[in-house]
């Protein structure tokens, strides 16, 4: 038995989902069959016959290693089950705040489905949520040509759309700082789950956090320090993790801003 932990991916012989069976986190690729059709949810249990298949390590030198890719996220192999071998036990079997949240999520994504068309839809989810499931592999292709891939990964500049939004409507209603700062907060950490946790989003995240925190102590918030821990947090939660591009390019890329602004600045100023 396994529970069910993210959403299905669907694909065009099968569909492919997160499970946890205790602490084991695995993948679980459902192939598709004409007889008999199963859509699972996050939080169900589900009964199987399962078919464990390891990860392939990298064949040539420097080629992409697909067992490290998994274990960035956390999953320690894939298992392979045919519709007719599995079976719903039961349903909401996770943790209330993770259900409600993917519940949430889930409740985006149809809404914003149902108001846009479906090239504009996948667009939104990609710059609100990180999803990129809704657009269609040629239309990514265009952006990654353009440079313009940013765009559709969440990090930084949408935790600070979250940050100012917030402030501003709560000092318009005239609460205390404080207050603001502390619900802040806590919508910070419900947007990291809410995009999936991310390295990128985790990393801009946990940088405010500690801005915030900075703030209502009374202390000075330092960028290099904020930076270093963040990854150290990061890195304690999952040490592969250091293997993932996308923590890299975040990191990498938020260096280099903080390094290169004040000497950008002073380079226009004294020209």
């Amino acid at each position: 038995t396994a529970i069910v932990v993210s959403e299905g991916e669907k694909k065009e012989y099968k569909d492919v989902y997160e499970i946890e069976i205790g602490e084991i986190k695995l993948l679980l690729n459902l192939k598709k069959s004409k007889d008999k059709n199963i859509k699972l949810s996050y939080g169900d249990k589900i009964g199987f016959y399962l078919e464990y298949e390891k990860p392939s390590s990298a064949r040539n030198y420097m080629g992409f290693d697909y067992s490290s890719y998994l274990k960035t996220k956390k999953i320690f192999g894939t298992v392979n089950v045919k519709t007719e071998n599995i079976n719903i036990i039961s349903s909401d079997n996770t943790n209330i705040i993770l259900n409600k949240i993917y519940k949430l999520r889930y409740t985006m994504k149809n809404q914003i489905s149902k108001l846009l068309p479906k090239e504009t839809a996948g667009l939104c989810l990609g710059m609100l949520i990180g999803d990129t499931s809704s657009i269609n592999e040629n239309l990514q292709e265009d952006f990654r040509d353009s440079n313009l891939s940013h765009i559709l990964a969440v990090s930084g500049a949408n935790v600070s759309y979250i940050i100012v939004s917030v402030t501003y409507i709560f000092n318009k209603m005239c609460f205390r700082k404080k207050l603001s700062k502390i619900i802040s907060i806590f919508l910070l950490f419900l947007f990291m789950l809410l995009t999936g946790c991310t390295s990128s989003v985790n990393r801009a995240c946990i940088m405010a956090i500690l801005m915030l925190i900075a703030d209502l102590l009374y202390r000075k918030s330092d960028v290099y320090n904020n930076l270093a821990i963040s990854a150290l947090i990061l890195l304690i939660i999952n040490p592969y993790s250091i293997l993932d591009i996308g923590f890299q390019l975040s990191y990498m890329g938020t260096i280099g801003i903080v390094f290169l602004h004040d000497k950008i600045n002073n380079f226009i100023k004294t020209n």
